[in-house]
């Protein structure tokens, strides 16, 4: 009672390759992702090699139409009779934003403020202009705010996105002597040299954000040269016959995409790394970006030891796994989450392989760790839990404050 959504849809969830069965011409699929509202999978069709995305629809009633028309009009009429109801009425509940756009459950907003209309405003403008208006409304300001969230978080020594959901109506909120003195306080911990770019991107204002152009430029902001150096050296990733043309905000556009395989990303930079590595040791000013070449290494390596079909390699990566998140101390809530995300679903996949069924030594050295990934599983809860309670749950109240 009161425990099952109800939906108008079929509540039954489908292997990707039940809707692509008939496009890959009985050539085996691979699924590449999954979350609620969209399917990524690789495989062959007549063509050759491709990736497909499925993004799944709900098909819409016109039976509740009715209804809604009717809730409203109810609403609309109740809307100054505040004896009428024992509780208080939100009109502007976070579940929509939570479901939609926080899929991952941690609290993170990276859309502009502007986005955020009260009920009662978007109701008007959208009865005013129509679909039209709800279209047309995004500008590329609000990507360059989007941006500068990313930015902020890649630079917070603790990984800190700037905004939740509730800070983020907050922030709309404010006046704008409010706002700049809030934007200064939350720029507090990034290093100073970034501060001024995340002051511009960050802006409570469209209008006073910087474009994509002024900032590649370096008009606002001043690339270190070693960066220009990188950023040729990746080009040789790059295949020879690629086109690009300007599009919107002096971004490239690419007409042709392509995918180099991990392995040759990892093949490359061995066959360099004297190169690039003289390079960075040359002066103490180069060594700290050596975390651009660890990045490019860590994002082509391929962990594929607990699928491998040498049972003696998933037994001796098992171990390592243990050895490896025994002393490791959690510093943000994301890195909480490697046992829930990551390690126990690989686990539970690799004993419930039916391609490959796990010898019994395999199941040995599962069962010999279970007890110290166990207790380290609970620390790194415990921590996880401790780190989220520190950051006030505050969503609610900031839809409260933007009605």
């Amino acid at each position: 009672m009161g425990n099952v959504h109800s939906s108008s849809s079929s509540s039954d969830v489908l292997p990707v390759e039940y809707y692509l069965n008939d496009l890959a011409c009985g050539e085996p699929i691979e699924s590449l992702g999954s979350t609620r509202f969209m399917k990524v999978a690789r495989g062959r069709n007549s063509e050759g090699a491709c990736v497909w995305k499925v993004f799944l629809t709900q098909e819409d009633s016109s039976v509740f139409e009715p209804y809604r028309k009717e809730i409203f009009r109810i609403r609309d009429a109740l809307v100054n009779a505040p004896n009428c109801c024992t509780v208080k009425k939100i009109y502007d509940n976070p579940s929509s934003f939570t479901f939609f756009f926080d899929t991952s459950r941690h609290q993170h907003c990276y859309l502009a403020p502007e986005r955020f209309l009260s009920s009662v405003d978007y109701e008007i403008l959208h009865k005013e202009k129509g679909d039209e208006w709800l279209f047309g409304s995004l500008e590329p300001s609000m990507d360059l705010f989007a941006a500068g969230c990313v930015v902020y978080e890649l630079l917070h020594e603790s990984g800190k996105s700037p905004f939740s959901y509730g800070e983020l109506c907050y922030y709309r909120r404010m006046s704008a002597s409010e706002a700049a003195t809030f934007l200064e306080r939350l720029i507090v911990d990034i290093p100073s040299e970034f501060r001024p770019l995340l002051k511009l991107l960050l802006n409570r204002e469209p209008s006073m954000r910087v474009t994509a152009q002024q900032v590649l430029d370096g008009s606002v902001f001043h690339f270190p040269k070693v960066l220009d150096v990188f950023f040729s050296y990746l080009n040789a990733f790059r295949p020879k016959d690629i086109t690009t043309s300007q599009s919107l905000e002096g971004f490239e556009q690419s007409h042709l995409t392509f995918h180099l395989e991990p392995d040759d990303v990892i093949a490359k930079l061995k066959r360099d790394e004297k190169s690039f590595w003289d390079r960075l040791t040359e002066s103490e000013e180069n060594r700290p970006y050596a975390i651009l070449f660890i990045s490019l290494i860590t994002a082509n390596i391929r962990v594929s030891c607990l699928s491998e079909v040498d049972a003696q390699v998933r037994a001796a990566a098992v171990y390592s796994i243990t050895e490896l998140v025994r002393p490791i101390e959690p510093t943000t809530f994301e890195d909480s989450l490697i046992f829930i995300d990551y390690l126990l679903p690989e686990l539970s996949s690799m004993l419930s392989d039916k391609r490959h069924p796990c010898p019994t030594h395999v199941l040995l050295a599962v069962a010999t760790n279970l007890g110290d990934l166990a207790e380290t599983a609970y620390r790194f809860h415990v921590v996880g839990r401790n780190l989220r309670s520190g950051v006030a749950d505050d969503e609610l109240s900031g839809a409260e404050n933007i009605s």
